[in-house]
């Protein structure tokens, strides 16, 4: 507090201070009339009110440091609040520089590997107008590097699919649908189209079109077919003419050869071909059945007839092991519905596996009505068994019931038997397997009279 507030302090004091006294005591000094009274009671009043001062200054000086306190802590907080707001600002520029950064890193490796796929990629807006475009597309479709304001719809594309592809991509973007195009020719490649739409929450604005180069698979795929046409001819034809050939040998001269050596080797040679013929048909027939080319026919089939012809085709291979193949008390009439040719193939196969995982017994074959209306062919061995471990790869391509065990084997009869099996509207399964004990296969066919109920 300054000198000049402090002597206004106190003159006023003072001043007031003697108003006071002359106020409560004029009476008394009219009626005394007397200086030397007076004096003292001035000085008494004087000194009241110095201490009256003091005592004000000193409040004055106390609320003086508390507010320069209180004013101080104020500053410090503000200059705290500045450099925390510095710190934060410093804080954000540099998170905002550290996401720009990577936003741009992930949006050029984005873009790099949009642009290096192997299939085509293009993003077009809800006028067709192309947006981005990668280089498989690019060289699909003939689209030029450098381009402004090309349209999907106006690009050069000599096939007459080109109709189906803008239609579908106009179906695309007006519904919202998602479309897919199959092998369609498209400047003499073969490609698979994908055209999704891009849907915002102002609704579809745009699709996406990607495209699967097919043209080196469908040249790969005409090669297969004209390998396994030929095939078909050039292995299978003179195998069954061997066969053949064995069969009538055996069935006219067998019993009268006296050497057992040569009658052996005729068995031998029947055996073998009949496996070489098996492992042909399988690779043969695989690729068809997986491509829906074989005809399965759906017809009525004498079941009981079917599996007595495939235990005497089989017995070939089970008498030189000394093994059985029976069938358990069959009914009289069993017709299923299904393809002759086919079912007798997965007897053969079934039966076939047996035989081979066997080393003593024989081949048990039972068949049962089943609550679905359907007929249970069940073909139990007393072999090997199947190790657990191995039993969740059954029926999967070429995957071998016990791949550590020395026995030819291409890994196909359970998976083609499966595949012709579910073509015939049946099912196929391991009921159980037991380790030194052997293995019961089973497969299911509708029954005929029910199917025309």
């Amino acid at each position: 507090m300054s000198p000049n507030l402090y002597y206004f302090i106190f003159l006023s004091v003072s001043i007031i201070t003697a108003f006071i006294f002359i106020f409560l005591y004029k009476n008394r000094l009219r009626s005394l009339n007397n200086p030397a009274f007076i004096a003292p009671l001035i000085l008494e009043a004087i000194d009241e009110a110095i201490i009256i001062t003091n005592s004000i200054e000193k409040k004055f000086q106390t609320q003086l440091q508390e507010k320069t306190k209180k004013l101080a802590d104020i500053n410090n907080l503000i200059e705290n609040m500045k450099q925390c707001k510095k710190i934060e600002e410093d804080n954000i520029e540099q998170k905002i520089q550290e996401i720009t950064f990577d936003i741009h890193e992930e949006h050029t490796r984005l873009y790099t590997a949009v642009k290096n796929l192997n299939f085509g990629f293009i993003i077009i807006d809800k006028e067709k107008n192309i947006i981005i475009t990668n280089n498989a597309a690019d060289d699909l479709f003939s689209i030029p590097p450098v381009r402004t304001n090309i349209n999907f719809q106006n690009l050069q594309i000599h096939t007459l699919d080109n109709v189906n592809l803008i239609k579908n991509t106009d179906s695309t973007i007006k519904n919202g649908n998602q479309s897919f195009l199959e092998n369609i020719h498209i400047n003499n490649k073969y490609v698979n189209i994908f055209i999704s739409p891009i849907i915002t929450l102002s609704g579809t604005t745009g699709a996406v079109i990607l495209t699967e180069d097919r043209t080196e698979k469908q040249i790969t795929q005409k090669s297969k077919e004209d390998f396994y046409t030929i095939a078909s001819h050039e292995l299978r034809t003179p195998l069954t003419a061997i066969r053949d050939y064995i069969a009538i040998i055996k069935q006219l001269y067998l019993e009268d050869i006296k050497n057992e050596e040569l009658k052996n080797l005729i068995n031998d040679i029947d055996t073998l071909s009949a496996r070489l013929i098996n492992i042909v048909n399988d690779f043969l027939d695989t690729p068809k059945l997986e491509q829906g080319k074989i005809n399965i026919k759906k017809e009525p089939c004498d079941l009981i007839e079917i599996i007595k012809a495939c235990i005497n085709e089989t017995s070939s291979i089970a008498t030189p092991k000394n093994l059985s193949i029976k069938l358990n008390d069959p009914l009289k009439s069993m017709i299923v519905l299904g393809d002759k040719e086919k079912i007798r193939q997965i007897l053969i196969n079934l039966i076939s596996n047996g035989i081979k995982y066997t080393e003593q017994g024989g081949i048990t074959i039972n068949v049962e009505k089943t609550l679905e209306s359907r007929y249970k062919i069940s073909i139990q061995d007393t072999g090997k068994g199947i190790p657990k471990e191995n039993i969740k790869f059954l029926f999967n391509k070429f995957q071998r019931t016990d791949p550590t065990r020395h026995m030819t084997s291409t890994g196909l009869g359970l998976y083609i038997s499966r595949l012709l099996v579910e073509k015939m509207n049946g099912t196929i399964t391991l009921e159980n397997s037991e380790e030194g004990k052997g293995s019961t296969f089973s497969f299911t066919l509708p029954i005929y009279e029910q199917m025309n109920k």
